[in-house]
């Protein structure tokens, strides 16, 4: 799949407003937020790309 520019912008804008949801604006802001690894692969990878998914 190739993606140019342009086309990235609609994923992009939608992660930062869910980061900004999350309270998340800096690095640091997720400090403390140590998961397990089951954790991580359902809370982050599997939204990633569920997203990714949803906007192609």
């Amino acid at each position: 799949m190739n993606l140019d520019d342009s086309d990235q912008w609609p994923y992009y804008e939608h992660c930062v407003k869910a980061c900004q949801n999350r309270g998340i604006y800096q690095v640091s802001d997720l400090e403390g937020l140590i998961v397990t690894e089951s954790s991580y692969q359902a809370h982050w990878l599997d939204y990633g790309k569920a997203l990714s998914e949803k906007n192609m």
